[in-house]
C-alpha cells in the first residue's frame, strides 16, 4: 500500500515539475495549480483577470493556461522587439479547432490565420495580392461600399424613429460586403443564405475565447461536445465552409479563363496554374483546403471585428452629442450632404480619421491579440523564454496604459489631433497587432470603417431613448472585446438649403 502511495506521489510530482514548474529565469506570475495552472487567479472575467495580473506584476508576466505556458506582454517596447522577431512568429496548435482546419501529420493548418512558415507565406501573399483587385484597394472598396449604399441606407430607414439595437443588423452589410468580394453576388438583406452567414459567425464569435474550457482542455471535445460549446462552433465553422465550398463548384462550372468576376475566380484561376506544381500551397487539394480556411478566416475575424468597432462607434456618439455634432459639420463641410464620401476625402476628414482611431484604442478589440509561440529559446525583457512558450500581447492595457496616455478610459479622438487639428496616427495605438503577422485584412477594415462611418453620420442622427438612463457598457470578453447590446434611436437628418 505505502509503496503505491509512494508512485503515485512519485508520478504527481514528475508530473506538477513538468506541467507546472516556472523555468530558470521565467517571468513571473500566480501561483499554478494541478490541471488549472494560473487559470483561477484569471478567474471569470479574462480582460479583468489580465488587467489585475498586470497591475502586480508589471510589464511581462506569465500565467499557465492549464498546461500551457504562456507569456503575456504588456509593454509597448517589449511587444514591438518581440513581435519583429522571427522566434516570435509562430502560430500555436490550437487543438480544440484543429481538426476542422485540415492539419497535416506535422500538425499544420491551412489557411492565413494558424498556419506557418512558407505555406503561410504563399497564401497571405496571393491573398493580399488579389484580395486588392475586389474590395481591399480604393477603387474596388469605395465601388463596392456605395454600388450597395442606397440599399444600406434604405435598410437603416426602415427603423427611423424606432427604438433599436443595431448590434447584430450591422454585420449584415458587412457581411454582404464579403460575401460580393468572394463569390460575385449580391444578396437582398434579408436573403435567408445571408442571414444564416450572420448567424453562424455570430455563434462562432460567441462560443470561441482564449479561455474557453475548450481550449485549455481540448479533450473535453471527445467527452461532452455539447456542454463546452464545441459542437456548436464546429457546426457554425462547417456551415460557412459548406457555402464557400458550394461557390466553389458553382464557380468551377462556369469558369472563363482571363474573365475574372471576383476573388473565387482569381484562386481556381491559380489553382489550375499551379497544377504542374505539386510544391506550391494552391495545388490541388491542399490549395483547395487552403481557399476554405483562408476565406473562413476572412469571414470570422474580418466581419465580427468591423461590426463591433461599428456598434462601439455609435454608442460613444451617442453619449457625446457635441462629438457627433462636431463630425457631422466636418462631413457636411467636406463632402455636403448629396455626394458619396471617398476615400479621397480622408486627408480633408481629420476628425473622422481621428473618432475610427480613437474607437480603435478605446475599444481594444484584440485584446491579447491572436497568440504565437516562440520558434526556439529567446530572451526577452531580461528574462529567458523556452522555445514552446505561448505569446499573448496584452494590447487592452497598451492601449489603456496610464503612464502613456491621458484620460485612456475616456473617449478623446482629439488625441489623435495635432495643435493644428491635422490628423496624426500614434504608434502605441496597436488594434490590428504589431510585425509580420499583423491583421490580414488591416486595409479592408480602415477602408470599410471610414466609408460606412461617413456615409452613416452624413444621412443619420445616433441618440440613445430619451426616457431611459445612458447606458453604461462593460465589453463582452471572447474572440474580441464585444460590445453588448444596447438600444438607440434614429432620425434622418434635415438636409440644409444649398
Amino acid at each position: 500500500m505505502w509503496v503505491l502511495i509512494l508512485l503515485f506521489l512519485g508520478a504527481f510530482c514528475l508530473y506538477y515539475k513538468k506541467n507546472f514548474v516556472r523555468p530558470p529565469n521565467f517571468p513571473p506570475g500566480p501561483f499554478n495549480y494541478p490541471i488549472l495552472g494560473g487559470i483561477p487567479a484569471i478567474g471569470q472575467n479574462v480582460l479583468t483577470g489580465m488587467n489585475r495580473l498586470q497591475s502586480q506584476y508589471g510589464k511581462i508576466f506569465s500565467v499557465y493556461m492549464g498546461t500551457d505556458r504562456t507569456v503575456v506582454i504588456a509593454d509597448y517596447d517589449l511587444a514591438k522587439e518581440a513581435l519583429n522577431k522571427d522566434e516570435f512568429c509562430i502560430r500555436p496548435d490550437i487543438k480544440a479547432l484543429n481538426d476542422i482546419r485540415y492539419p497535416d501529420e506535422n500538425g499544420q493548418v491551412r489557411g492565413v490565420m494558424f498556419s506557418n512558415g512558407d505555406e503561410w507565406l504563399e497564401v497571405k501573399r496571393f491573398a493580399l495580392r488579389h484580395l486588392r483587385d475586389f474590395g481591399f484597394g480604393r477603387i474596388g472598396m469605395e465601388a463596392l461600399i456605395w454600388k450597395k449604399y442606397n440599399g444600406v441606407s434604405s435598410f437603416f430607414k426602415e427603423d427611423v424613429g424606432k427604438e433599436v439595437c443595431l448590434n447584430l443588423k450591422l454585420n449584415i452589410p458587412i457581411l454582404n460586403a464579403l460575401w460580393h468580394i468572394i463569390s460575385g453576388e449580391k444578396l437582398d438583406y434579408n436573403d435567408e443564405h445571408l442571414l444564416d452567414i450572420v448567424h453562424k459567425v455570430d455563434v462562432m464569435m460567441t462560443t470561441i475565447d482564449v479561455s474557453s474550457v475548450i481550449n485549455l482542455f481540448p479533450w473535453l471535445k471527445y467527452i461532452c461536445p455539447e456542454a463546452t460549446g464545441y459542437s456548436k462552433t464546429i457546426n457554425a465553422y462547417l456551415g460557412i465552409r459548406k457555402l464557400i465550398e458550394q461557390q466553389y463548384h458553382t464557380h468551377l462550372e462556369t469558369f472563363q479563363e482571363g474573365h475574372m468576376r471576383d476573388f473565387m475566380d482569381v484562386y481556381i484561376q491559380e489553382m489550375k496554374s499551379q497544377n504542374q506544381n505539386s510544391k506550391s500551397y494552391l495545388h490541388g487539394q491542399r490549395g483547395l483546403e487552403n481557399m476554405n480556411s483562408l476565406l473562413s478566416d476572412l469571414f470570422v475575424a474580418g466581419s465580427d471585428t468591423t461590426t463591433n468597432t461599428l456598434n462601439w462607434t455609435i454608442f460613444y456618439l451617442a453619449k457625446d452629442v457635441a462629438k457627433q455634432r462636431r463630425l457631422q459639420n466636418e462631413i457636411d463641410t467636406v463632402i455636403g450632404q448629396d455626394r458619396e464620401p471617398s476615400l479621397q476625402d480622408k486627408p480633408d476628414l481629420p476628425y473622422l480619421e481621428a473618432i475610427v482611431q480613437e474607437v480603435h484604442r478605446i475599444s481594444a478589440l484584440g485584446y491579447l491579440g491572436v497568440p504565437r509561440i516562440t520558434g526556439k529559446d529567446t530572451q526577452l525583457g531580461g528574462y529567458d523564454i523556452p522555445k514552446g512558450t505561448r505569446i499573448f500581447t496584452h494590447i487592452y492595457h497598451i492601449m489603456h496604459d496610464k503612464d502613456y496616455w491621458t484620460n485612456p478610459d475616456e473617449f478623446m479622438p482629439e488625441r489623435f489631433l495635432d495643435k493644428n487639428g491635422k490628423f496624426q496616427m500614434d504608434e502605441r495605438s496597436i488594434p490590428f497587432g504589431i510585425g509580420k503577422r499583423q491583421c490580414l485584412g488591416k486595409t479592408l477594415a480602415q477602408n470599410e470603417l471610414f466609408l460606412f462611418i461617413a456615409g452613416l453620420f452624413q444621412t443619420f442622427n445616433f441618440n440613445f431613448p430619451k426616457d431611459k438612463p445612458v447606458p453604461n457598457l462593460e465589453p463582452i470578453p471572447g474572440f474580441v472585446l464585444a460590445c453588448p447590446p444596447y438600444n438607440v434611436v434614429m432620425s434622418l437628418r434635415v438636409k440644409h438649403s444649398k
